[in-house]
C-alpha cells in the first residue's frame, strides 16, 4: 500500500482497501480484527474501525478538506498485527 500517495478530490467519497497476504503461499489468512487512523501533519484527522472480508480490511474516506494526510491501516491476524501505510492528498 506504499508508494504513490492517493489523490482524491473535495467531495469525493472512496474506499481505501488495504490486503494482508500470507507469507507461505498456501495458506490462509484471515483478519480478525481491523483500524485505520489518519493524520493531517501531527494530529489525528480521523478513525474508526475497517470493514473486514476474510484477508481484505476496508473503510470509507471522504474527501471533506483540503490537505495532505498519513495514515495507517492496521490489521490483527492470529497473535500478529500487520501495518500498511498509505498517504493521501486531497486537491480542490
Amino acid at each position: 500500500m506504499c508508494g504513490e500517495p492517493i489523490v482524491y478530490y473535495l467531495g469525493e467519497k472512496e474506499y481505501i482497501i488495504g490486503r494482508v497476504r500470507p507469507r507461505n503461499p498456501k495458506e490462509t489468512v484471515v483478519v480478525t480484527d481491523s483500524k485505520y487512523e489518519i493524520h493531517k501533519g501531527e494530529e489525528l484527522f480521523r478513525e474508526g474501525k475497517c470493514e473486514i472480508d476474510g484477508s481484505v480490511v476496508k473503510f470509507l474516506f471522504s474527501a471533506d478538506e483540503e490537505g495532505s494526510f498519513t495514515g495507517r491501516m492496521y490489521a490483527s491476524v492470529g497473535a500478529e498485527t500487520v501495518i500498511n501505510k498509505f498517504t493521501l492528498i486531497v486537491k480542490r
